[in-house]
């Protein structure tokens, strides 16, 4: 007989994580909600259970006692200061793994996490896999149509997303005259690409290319005034 999923939800900060919760609501499905100590999430009529990263293995016990299935990751988090003296035995163990993760970049330490929690037996899911409606549907969704200039640049945008995925130094790109002119770590950092705009001259209008990854995205309103200012097209 197939066990019922049970939805173990580890959320940071940002508006991603309630999305979350209310298509599960709509869904009728029960989700139990954590949270890094520190980055704690507001939302109302649902408990948290705060964890540190220290007490990571106990914290995954916990979760498998209240009969969790499976793992999503949605929100904001910051790399929190560790107290050794709070590590429990299994945890310290993970020390030199997570460390090592730690030092390519966000990415590296994601994967890293993801594998320890699929390594207690937790499935992962993606922030869409529970609320489709996330995802932009493929096409062009705006009224105006990008020419054929736009849809090169769109082209060598991905590519460049790719490479700084693979480098796990940017999620984010910005193309102008047929070359990428500026990247940033993540999608929303807009204050970085502003800086990098300035930098090398580029007064407008670039593209925007950003990775989904950072959900819900790419819209324009998650913008800043001050680099929507200087983009042409988002994609």
């Amino acid at each position: 007989m197939t066990r019922a999923r049970t939805v173990a939800l580890i959320a940071g900060l940002g508006r991603l994580p309630q999305v979350i919760v209310d298509a599960l609501d709509r869904a009728g499905e029960a989700v139990v909600i954590a949270a890094l100590q520190g980055f704690e999430p507001d939302l109302p009529g649902h408990a948290v259970d705060a964890f540190r990263l220290e007490r990571l293995v106990p914290f995954l016990d916990r979760l498998a006692d209240r009969g969790v299935t499976h793992i999503c990751l949605a929100g904001a988090v910051r790399r929190p200061a560790l107290d050794p003296e709070l590590f429990d035995a299994r945890t310290a163990m993970l020390v030199p793994r997570i460390v090592g993760a730690m030092r390519p970049g966000d990415d590296s330490t994601l994967r890293t996490f993801l594998a320890i929690f699929e390594e207690h037996g937790f499935a992962i899911l993606g922030a869409h896999d529970l609320a489709p409606e996330l995802l932009p549907v493929e096409g062009v969704p705006t009224r105006a149509t990008p020419g054929a200039e736009a849809a090169a640049g769109a082209r060598l945008g991905e590519a460049a997303v790719a490479e700084l995925g693979q480098t796990d130094t940017g999620q984010a790109c910005v193309v102008a005259g047929g070359a990428g002119v500026a990247s940033a770590l993540a999608a929303d950092d807009d204050h970085r690409l502003v800086e990098n705009l300035v930098d090398r001259e580029v007064s407008r209008f670039g593209d925007l290319f950003e990775t989904t990854g950072h959900l819900p995205g790419p819209r324009p309103q998650l913008l800043g005034l001050e680099i929507e200012e200087l983009l042409a097209v988002v994609a």
